[in-house]
Protein backbone atom coordinates (compact mmCIF):
# COMPACT_ATOMS: atom_id res chain seq x y z
CA UNK A 1 0.00 0.00 0.00
CA UNK A 2 1.42 3.40 -0.98
CA UNK A 3 2.14 5.75 1.94
CA UNK A 4 2.44 9.52 2.01
CA UNK A 5 4.39 9.51 5.29
CA UNK A 6 8.06 10.50 5.53
CA UNK A 7 10.41 9.69 8.38
CA UNK A 8 11.17 13.06 9.96
CA UNK A 9 14.83 12.17 10.48
CA UNK A 10 15.41 12.50 6.73
CA UNK A 11 14.38 16.17 6.92
CA UNK A 12 16.71 17.23 9.74
CA UNK A 13 19.66 18.19 7.56
CA UNK A 14 17.69 20.88 5.74
CA UNK A 15 16.12 22.10 8.99
CA UNK A 16 19.41 22.76 10.78
CA UNK A 17 21.44 23.94 7.79
CA UNK A 18 22.04 27.53 8.89
CA UNK A 19 24.32 28.16 5.91
CA UNK A 20 21.10 28.55 3.90
CA UNK A 21 20.05 31.63 5.92
CA UNK A 22 20.64 35.04 4.34
CA UNK A 23 21.20 37.96 6.67
CA UNK A 24 19.14 41.03 5.81
CA UNK A 25 21.77 43.64 6.65
CA UNK A 26 19.67 44.82 9.61
CA UNK A 27 20.78 43.17 12.86
CA UNK A 28 17.50 44.08 14.59
CA UNK A 29 15.50 42.23 11.92
CA UNK A 30 17.87 39.25 11.86
CA UNK A 31 17.67 38.94 15.66
CA UNK A 32 13.87 38.79 15.54
CA UNK A 33 13.11 36.70 12.44
CA UNK A 34 16.43 34.94 11.89
CA UNK A 35 17.12 36.32 8.41
CA UNK A 36 15.72 35.03 5.12
CA UNK A 37 15.87 31.27 4.58
CA UNK A 38 16.47 29.48 1.30
CA UNK A 39 13.19 28.64 -0.42
CA UNK A 40 11.17 31.39 1.25
CA UNK A 41 8.95 33.95 -0.47
CA UNK A 42 9.22 37.25 1.42
CA UNK A 43 6.98 40.24 0.78
CA UNK A 44 7.94 43.78 1.84
CA UNK A 45 4.93 46.07 1.49
CA UNK A 46 4.06 49.70 2.19
CA UNK A 47 2.48 52.76 0.66
CA UNK A 48 4.60 54.53 -2.02
CA UNK A 49 7.66 56.58 -1.01
CA UNK A 50 8.24 54.76 2.27
CA UNK A 51 11.60 53.23 1.30
CA UNK A 52 10.88 49.66 0.18
CA UNK A 53 13.50 49.81 -2.55
CA UNK A 54 16.09 51.26 -0.16
CA UNK A 55 15.42 48.54 2.43
CA UNK A 56 15.77 45.84 -0.24
CA UNK A 57 19.00 47.46 -1.48
CA UNK A 58 20.61 47.14 1.95
CA UNK A 59 19.81 43.41 1.85
CA UNK A 60 21.15 43.13 -1.72
CA UNK A 61 24.39 44.79 -0.63
CA UNK A 62 24.80 42.62 2.44
CA UNK A 63 24.15 39.33 0.61
CA UNK A 64 26.39 40.20 -2.35
CA UNK A 65 29.23 42.06 -0.60
CA UNK A 66 29.38 40.64 2.92
CA UNK A 67 28.03 37.14 2.34
CA UNK A 68 29.74 36.78 -1.08
CA UNK A 69 26.68 35.33 -2.82
CA UNK A 70 25.12 36.00 -6.22
CA UNK A 71 22.03 38.23 -6.30
CA UNK A 72 19.46 38.65 -9.08
CA UNK A 73 17.44 41.87 -9.12
CA UNK A 74 14.38 42.38 -11.32
CA UNK A 75 13.96 46.14 -11.22
CA UNK A 76 10.47 47.02 -12.39
CA UNK A 77 10.73 50.69 -11.38
CA UNK A 78 14.30 51.76 -12.16
CA UNK A 79 16.56 51.22 -15.16
CA UNK A 80 19.84 49.46 -14.42
CA UNK A 81 21.96 52.66 -14.43
CA UNK A 82 19.62 54.40 -11.99
CA UNK A 83 19.46 51.27 -9.84
CA UNK A 84 23.27 51.07 -9.64
CA UNK A 85 23.58 54.72 -8.62
CA UNK A 86 20.79 54.45 -6.05
CA UNK A 87 22.30 51.25 -4.64
CA UNK A 88 25.59 53.04 -3.96
CA UNK A 89 23.80 56.04 -2.42
CA UNK A 90 21.63 53.83 -0.21
CA UNK A 91 24.56 51.78 1.09
CA UNK A 92 26.49 54.98 1.83
CA UNK A 93 23.55 56.51 3.72
CA UNK A 94 23.00 53.33 5.71
CA UNK A 95 26.68 53.05 6.67
CA UNK A 96 26.76 56.71 7.71
CA UNK A 97 23.62 56.27 9.80
CA UNK A 98 25.36 53.45 11.69
CA UNK A 99 28.57 55.44 12.05
CA UNK A 100 26.66 58.59 13.08
CA UNK A 101 28.62 60.49 10.42
CA UNK A 102 25.75 61.63 8.22
CA UNK A 103 26.99 65.23 8.12
CA UNK A 104 30.46 64.40 6.85
CA UNK A 105 30.84 65.17 3.13
CA UNK A 106 34.40 63.82 3.15
CA UNK A 107 33.30 60.52 4.68
CA UNK A 108 30.46 60.26 2.16
CA UNK A 109 32.96 60.55 -0.70
CA UNK A 110 35.18 57.86 0.83
CA UNK A 111 32.26 55.50 1.24
CA UNK A 112 30.99 56.06 -2.32
CA UNK A 113 34.40 55.09 -3.71
CA UNK A 114 34.54 52.08 -1.38
CA UNK A 115 31.08 50.77 -2.27
CA UNK A 116 31.55 51.34 -6.01
CA UNK A 117 34.68 49.18 -5.85
CA UNK A 118 32.94 46.46 -3.81
CA UNK A 119 29.88 46.40 -6.09
CA UNK A 120 32.10 46.02 -9.16
CA UNK A 121 33.62 42.87 -7.67
CA UNK A 122 30.30 41.52 -6.35
CA UNK A 123 27.93 39.27 -8.28
CA UNK A 124 24.84 41.49 -8.62
CA UNK A 125 22.78 40.94 -11.77
CA UNK A 126 20.09 43.51 -12.64
CA UNK A 127 17.29 42.89 -15.15
CA UNK A 128 15.29 46.01 -16.00
CA UNK A 129 13.29 44.48 -18.85
CA UNK A 130 9.89 46.10 -19.36
CA UNK A 131 6.72 44.02 -19.44
CA UNK A 132 8.30 41.15 -17.52
CA UNK A 133 5.91 38.28 -16.76
CA UNK A 134 6.34 35.42 -14.32
CA UNK A 135 7.21 32.86 -17.00
CA UNK A 136 10.10 34.96 -18.29
CA UNK A 137 11.23 35.62 -14.74
CA UNK A 138 11.22 31.91 -13.92
CA UNK A 139 13.28 31.06 -16.99
CA UNK A 140 15.85 33.77 -16.27
CA UNK A 141 16.19 32.69 -12.64
CA UNK A 142 16.73 29.05 -13.65
CA UNK A 143 19.37 30.08 -16.20
CA UNK A 144 21.20 32.39 -13.80
CA UNK A 145 21.03 29.82 -11.01
CA UNK A 146 22.78 27.30 -13.25
CA UNK A 147 25.35 29.87 -14.34
CA UNK A 148 26.15 30.92 -10.76
CA UNK A 149 25.76 27.39 -9.33
CA UNK A 150 23.81 28.94 -6.42
CA UNK A 151 21.80 32.14 -6.14
CA UNK A 152 21.91 33.82 -2.76
CA UNK A 153 18.90 36.08 -3.25
CA UNK A 154 16.32 37.13 -5.85
CA UNK A 155 14.66 40.55 -5.55
CA UNK A 156 11.57 41.64 -7.48
CA UNK A 157 11.25 45.38 -6.93
CA UNK A 158 7.73 46.44 -7.91
CA UNK A 159 5.55 43.32 -8.06
CA UNK A 160 2.49 45.32 -9.11
CA UNK A 161 4.29 46.39 -12.32
CA UNK A 162 4.82 42.86 -13.61
CA UNK A 163 2.92 41.97 -16.78
CA UNK A 164 -0.10 39.68 -16.30
CA UNK A 165 -0.74 36.47 -18.14
CA UNK A 166 -2.36 37.51 -21.46
CA UNK A 167 -4.61 34.46 -21.27
CA UNK A 168 -6.24 35.69 -18.07
CA UNK A 169 -7.93 39.08 -17.72
CA UNK A 170 -8.78 38.79 -14.01
CA UNK A 171 -6.22 40.73 -11.94
CA UNK A 172 -6.87 38.80 -8.73
CA UNK A 173 -6.54 35.39 -10.39
CA UNK A 174 -3.36 36.60 -12.10
CA UNK A 175 -1.89 37.76 -8.80
CA UNK A 176 -2.76 34.47 -7.09
CA UNK A 177 -1.25 32.43 -9.91
CA UNK A 178 1.93 34.55 -9.99
CA UNK A 179 2.32 34.32 -6.20
CA UNK A 180 2.03 30.54 -6.25
CA UNK A 181 4.58 30.25 -9.07
CA UNK A 182 7.05 32.53 -7.29
CA UNK A 183 6.77 30.53 -4.08
CA UNK A 184 7.38 27.32 -6.02
CA UNK A 185 10.32 28.95 -7.82
CA UNK A 186 11.93 29.90 -4.50
CA UNK A 187 11.76 26.30 -3.34
CA UNK A 188 13.05 24.87 -6.61
CA UNK A 189 16.11 27.12 -6.85
CA UNK A 190 16.57 26.95 -3.05
CA UNK A 191 16.86 30.69 -2.74
CA UNK A 192 14.87 33.37 -0.88
CA UNK A 193 12.82 35.64 -3.13
CA UNK A 194 12.15 39.14 -1.80
CA UNK A 195 9.24 41.05 -3.35
CA UNK A 196 8.39 44.71 -2.83
CA UNK A 197 4.84 45.89 -3.44
CA UNK A 198 2.50 48.75 -2.55
CA UNK A 199 -0.43 48.68 -0.16
CA UNK A 200 -3.96 49.88 -0.77
CA UNK A 201 -4.74 53.60 -0.61
CA UNK A 202 -7.48 52.98 1.96
CA UNK A 203 -4.77 52.90 4.63
CA UNK A 204 -4.43 56.68 4.28
CA UNK A 205 -8.12 57.33 4.93
CA UNK A 206 -8.26 55.87 8.42
CA UNK A 207 -6.97 57.25 11.71
CA UNK A 208 -4.77 54.23 12.44
CA UNK A 209 -2.09 54.39 9.71
CA UNK A 210 -0.04 51.37 10.68
CA UNK A 211 -0.36 48.68 7.94
CA UNK A 212 -2.39 45.55 8.55
CA UNK A 213 -2.97 42.38 6.53
CA UNK A 214 -6.16 43.60 4.88
CA UNK A 215 -4.26 46.55 3.34
CA UNK A 216 -2.70 44.25 0.74
CA UNK A 217 -4.04 44.79 -2.77
CA UNK A 218 -5.76 42.20 -4.99
CA UNK A 219 -7.53 40.53 -2.06
CA UNK A 220 -4.24 39.78 -0.33
CA UNK A 221 -3.03 37.32 -2.99
CA UNK A 222 0.62 37.85 -2.08
CA UNK A 223 -0.03 37.54 1.63
CA UNK A 224 -1.65 34.14 1.22
CA UNK A 225 1.41 32.56 -0.36
CA UNK A 226 4.22 34.54 1.28
CA UNK A 227 6.27 32.76 3.91
CA UNK A 228 7.05 36.12 5.45
CA UNK A 229 5.04 39.33 5.16
CA UNK A 230 6.80 42.50 6.31
CA UNK A 231 5.21 45.94 6.44
CA UNK A 232 7.32 49.10 6.30
CA UNK A 233 5.88 51.91 8.40
CA UNK A 234 7.25 55.48 8.57
CA UNK A 235 5.11 57.55 10.99
CA UNK A 236 6.66 60.81 9.70
CA UNK A 237 5.17 60.16 6.26
CA UNK A 238 1.74 60.79 7.79
CA UNK A 239 2.68 63.17 10.59
CA UNK A 240 5.63 65.50 9.97
CA UNK A 241 5.99 66.21 13.68
CA UNK A 242 6.13 62.54 14.70
CA UNK A 243 9.31 61.37 16.42
CA UNK A 244 8.42 57.68 16.15
CA UNK A 245 11.09 55.56 14.42
CA UNK A 246 10.96 53.69 11.14
CA UNK A 247 9.49 50.24 11.74
CA UNK A 248 9.39 46.84 10.09
CA UNK A 249 6.24 44.98 11.16
CA UNK A 250 5.76 41.23 10.79
CA UNK A 251 2.33 40.91 9.19
CA UNK A 252 2.04 37.14 9.65
CA UNK A 253 3.39 36.75 13.17
CA UNK A 254 0.83 34.61 14.98
CA UNK A 255 2.70 34.30 18.27
CA UNK A 256 2.93 37.99 19.08
CA UNK A 257 2.81 41.40 17.46
CA UNK A 258 6.34 41.86 16.14
CA UNK A 259 7.61 45.34 15.33
CA UNK A 260 11.31 46.07 14.78
CA UNK A 261 12.72 49.60 14.94
CA UNK A 262 15.57 50.42 12.55
CA UNK A 263 17.66 53.50 11.79
CA UNK A 264 15.87 55.86 9.42
CA UNK A 265 18.64 56.26 6.84
CA UNK A 266 16.31 56.73 3.85
CA UNK A 267 16.80 60.11 2.20
CA UNK A 268 13.58 60.44 0.22
CA UNK A 269 10.98 63.24 0.24
CA UNK A 270 7.93 62.81 2.42
CA UNK A 271 5.01 63.13 0.04
CA UNK A 272 1.98 62.72 2.29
Amino acid sequence: METTFTNLSTCLDSVIDYSQVRKTGFSAIDDEIGGFRAGELIVLASRPSMGKTAISMVTVGDVAINQKLSVAVFSMKLDKETYANQLVTTLVNYRQSKEKSAGSIERKGELRAEFKKEIKSAQIYVDDSPSLNVRSLERRCYDLSLECSQLGLVVIDGFELMSPDPKCSDKVINAISTSKKLRQLAKEIKCPILITTILSRRLEHRKFKQPILSDLKLEGALGKYADRLLFLYRPQAFDYESQDPLKIIDGKCRRKFLSVEIDDFITIPLTR
